[in-house]
């Protein structure tokens, strides 16, 4: 009879972060209003897809955890995950399925 009562495979939690291109000592008018107007399109996309909206002209994305698995055996003490400050779950499955 096996003791486990609680078991994870390859969990994972990655981050997108945007970065702000540098900007030279002169930017057109035109420039600034061609950025702005394609940010604009770009964030309604995401918007309309239910992507999160991101700052930044470039995103990278920083895995926290990857493939990370654990057994945990009847009579363990264990700690707990904290959600973050809006409650939303911080282990996913890689696939995107939520875990806790």
């Amino acid at each position: 009879m096996s003791d486990i009562v609680i078991k994870a495979e390859n969990l994972g939690k990655k981050y997108t972060i945007g970065h702000q291109a540098e900007r030279g000592s002169y930017v057109a008018l035109r420039d600034v209003l061609m950025q702005n107007a394609r940010t604009l399109w770009i964030k309604t996309k995401d918007l309309a897809k239910g992507k999160p909206i991101i700052q930044g002209d470039t995103l990278e994305e920083v895995w926290a955890l990857k493939d990370v698995s654990f057994e945990i055996r009847r009579g363990e003490a264990v700690g707990r995950f904290l959600a973050t400050m809006k409650q939303r779950p911080l282990l996913y499955t890689e696939s995107g399925k939520r875990v806790i």
